[in-house]
This record gives structure tokens, C-alpha cells and sequence, in this order.
């Protein structure tokens, strides 16, 4: 008989397409016989698995995770009859019983579950070894509900991008996966953002005296996320993973002071993305950013206050490849860069007396 846990629950609706009919069943002793192979993705709302998944440390159960999806299974309820206030649950209109040697099996998504796009994943189950097509993923609070032969072994594999991972609905257990997916979490703390200050003597020769200068540079540092697959660059290499770092707010005072008939000079300052930004993860070798963006502070610099001018562009997501066991990482800024120094009617060069710190920002995978 179903579990109590079910008998509480009111019967959520099923799409009348997925529906069985009375028509499509037959009758034992009164009592409507389920399909031997019916299959539907169902609503469960606030049910309850009868055999939780239990965890275990690390190993993340009945968790599947692909670049369009993360499937959260919470466990399974298994069944011999469905009543009629359950009914709708296992996709019928009516009581069910089920064919001899079956059981009504129910696989119920928690609302960790989140599916990104449905048009890019493809979903399938084993039953035994007879494969099961399903129409779709099931998303956060639904469930799959099939008849199969009791005590079956019953798999999902899910399709994303051209590869495959599969999880045991009995025990929640992957026996495929993409291991950059479970090693760690897919998100960092919020980091630190990064603020120094260099000092600079601008040169123009004979013209002008020299000019020495303080300059500020600062910006924000994002939530770092680790994914083995990125829309903008596919999959990552065997073993490794795509770390990405969203930088914002790029500002800097080097062009504040100058204007026509200053004798103090404006700085021209340009930092190449590769130079600035480096990453230390605690698996594997440091690396340095794929981008190749270069961020240029200049006099047609858009003022954010009085002192301060935006980098151009003064935002990027700067990308790593690092081995998928990370779940630790170092992120080194540190600003050179070419500069010259402007003056009203002259252009000279700039020498560091003080450089701006290097900084080293950790990111730790949730």
C-alpha cells in the first residue's frame, strides 16, 4: 500500500496528455491494472520520498549536475496500489493497481533541482536493461513515475552537450559523471575587491620640471564560479575545469589634474589583461587569464566623480583553466602597465618609484 506520507498529500494535476485511461488498462477482480511500462513526468509539490538517499561525505547523492541542468533527486517511494486520492500523482485519473511481479516507482526532484533548458538536455530511463526515452527533465518539486518489474534497477542518464552522466534511482549513487561538477561547489564566497595606490615621476625633458604623482587604482571582485563547460568556450580540457572571475568597476585617478595650461600631468595608463590578472588554485599550477582584453585609462576616460575615471572597458569575466579537483584558489592583481604622462602641449614618459601592491584574493568553492 502507498506510505502514509502519500495518503496526506493532495494529488497534484498531471498534464491530461500524459493521462492513462481506463480504456488502455485491464481489469483484475475490479480493480483497474496499471500499463506494465507506463512512464510520466509528474507533479509532486510537497511529497516525501519513503527511502531517502542517505549522504555521505562529499559524494553528493542523487545529485546530477550538466551545463543546461542540476537534478536534485531527494530519494524514491515504491508501491504496489495507488488510491484514488494518489492517483493523479502516479499519472492516472483513477485507483491503479499494479501487474503481477510490478511496483508503481516514483522518483521525487527537490527543489535544489533547476532546469536551465529543456531544449538541450535529453533524458532517458533504464529500466533493467530496457531503455525508457523521457519527453523531458523533470524540474524542481516534480517526479518520475513509472511501473517496473519489483526490485528493478532503474537509471536516469541525462544528455547535456554530448555527454552523458547517470544516476541509481534506488540509491542515488552516479556510476557516470563529469567529475568538475562535484569537486567543491560551483560558486565562491563573495571575495574581497582590490584598492592600492603607486607612486610615479612623469618625465617631458627640458620643458617641464619633473612631476611626481600618487595614482589610485581600485575595482570590485565577483563570486568566482567553476564549471567544466562554459557557453562561451565549450568544455573545458580532460581533468579540468573553467574558473570564471567577474571584475567591475575598473577606476583609477591617474587622469585626474590635468587640463590646459596645468603643469601637472595627466597619465595615460594601459594594463593588458594577461599581465593584471593571475590565478593560484590548490590544485595544479598557477595560471594566467585566456582573455586578452586591454584596459586603458585615458583623458576621453568617462568620470565617475570628481577624481575618478573608468578604465576602458572597465568590466570583464576573466576565465581560467585549472585541474577539476580544485576547490581553493588565489587570485594575483597586479597593475604595471605602460603609461605617459600628458602635460598641455607635451607627452612624456612615467617611471614607478613605488609600484601598487600585488594582491592576493581567495576564493573558496562553496
Amino acid at each position: 500500500m502507498p506510505s502514509s506520507t502519500l495518503r496526506r498529500v493532495a494529488a497534484p494535476l498531471v498534464a491530461a496528455a500524459l493521462l492513462a485511461t481506463a480504456a488502455s488498462c485491464a481489469s483484475i477482480g475490479g480493480t483497474l491494472t496499471a500499463p506494465a511500462e507506463h512512464t510520466v513526468i509528474t507533479k509532486a509539490k510537497d511529497l516525501r520520498p519513503d527511502k531517502p538517499y542517505l549522504s555521505e561525505d562529499g559524494d553528493k547523492p542523487g545529485m546530477l549536475i550538466g551545463p543546461h541542468y542540476k537534478l536534485a533527486v531527494s530519494g524514491y517511494t515504491a508501491t504496489t496500489e495507488v488510491p484514488e486520492d494518489n492517483a493523479r500523482v502516479y499519472g492516472f485519473d483513477q485507483p491503479m493497481a499494479v501487474p503481477d511481479d510490478s511496483e508503481f516507482f516514483l522518483a521525487i526532484m527537490d527543489g535544489k533541482s533547476q532546469v536551465h533548458s529543456n531544449e538541450k538536455v535529453k533524458a532517458e530511463l533504464t529500466v533493467n536493461d530496457k531503455k525508457r526515452p523521457l519527453d523531458r527533465l523533470p524540474g524542481p518539486s516534480e517526479a518520475i513515475a513509472a511501473v517496473i518489474p519489483a526490485k528493478a534497477d532503474v537509471k536516469l542518464t541525462v544528455t547535456d552537450e554530448e555527454k552523458s552522466q547517470t544516476i541509481n534511482l534506488r540509491d542515488g549513487k552516479r556510476s557516470e559523471q563529469i567529475d568538475g561538477y562535484y569537486n567543491g561547489g560551483l560558486e565562491s564566497d563573495d571575495p574581497v575587491d582590490y584598492d592600492s595606490k603607486g607612486k610615479i615621476t612623469a618625465d617631458a625633458g627640458a620643458q617641464y620640471e619633473k612631476e611626481k604623482r600618487t595614482l589610485n587604482i581600485s575595482m570590485k571582485v565577483g563570486a568566482a564560479t567553476k564549471a567544466p563547460w562554459i557557453e562561451s568556450k565549450g568544455w573545458a580540457d580532460k581533468g579540468k575545469v573553467w574558473v570564471s572571475v567577474p571584475i567591475s568597476d575598473m577606476t583609477t585617478d591617474s587622469v585626474y589634474g590635468f587640463a590646459p595650461g596645468s603643469h601637472e600631468p595627466g597619465v595615460d595608463w594601459t594594463l593588458k589583461e594577461r599581465e593584471l590578472f593571475s590565478l593560484n588554485p590548490n590544485e595544479g599550477k598557477a595560471t594566467d587569464s585566456k582573455g586578452k582584453e586591454s584596459f586603458k585609462a585615458d583623458q576621453s576616460s568617462q568620470t565617475t566623480d570628481g577624481t575618478s575615471s573608468l578604465f576602458s572597458p572597465s568590466e570583464v569575466t576573466l576565465l581560467f583553466q585549472v585541474s577539476d579537483k580544485t576547490t581553493k584558489a588565489e587570485l594575483k592583481i597586479s597593475p604595471r602597465g605602460k603609461m605617459k604622462a600628458v602635460w598641455a602641449n607635451v607627452t612624456g614618459s612615467c617611471s614607478w618609484n613605488d609600484k601598487p601592491s600585488a594582491k592576493e584574493i581567495s576564493l573558496a568553492f562553496k
